[in-house]
């Protein structure tokens, strides 16, 4: 009958809308949840970035420091040559003038065994 038919269109109406209703909504969560993971992944890249960054002014910071310190070393390694070199010189200095003072005992010594003699 006509009405039996009616109500079948009129429920199959309300099923219709009652799915429609729940597919927006299925797709108003799934939109929610990609705006979700599309700012995560923003934050994700921005939180890389800055880590990147931060590596870059480490690794800059430590060459500096390395950089720094081996001239620093050089530096140190010059001076101590230096003083090395200016040890050694009074070193033979004091040998040669050792050496002189022996030397002159030597010929003093002969000098008055010479008169001893005499």
């Amino acid at each position: 009958t006509v009405e039996s038919l009616l109500r079948d269109l009129n429920r199959s109406l309300k099923e219709k809308d009652a799915l429609e209703a729940h597919l927006n909504q299925t797709i108003q969560n799934l939109l929610v949840d990609l705006d979700q993971t599309l700012q995560d992944r923003e934050n994700l890249v921005a939180e890389k970035d800055a880590m990147a960054k931060e590596f870059e002014a480490t690794k800059k910071n430590m060459s500096e420091v390395y950089n720094s310190d081996l001239a620093d070393l050089v530096d140190s390694g010059k001076e101590l040559h230096h003083q090395i070199a200016k040890l050694q010189e009074e070193k033979d200095a004091l040998e040669q003038k050792r050496q002189d003072q022996k030397t002159t005992q030597e010929e003093e010594l002969r000098k008055v065994r010479g008169e001893l003699v005499a």
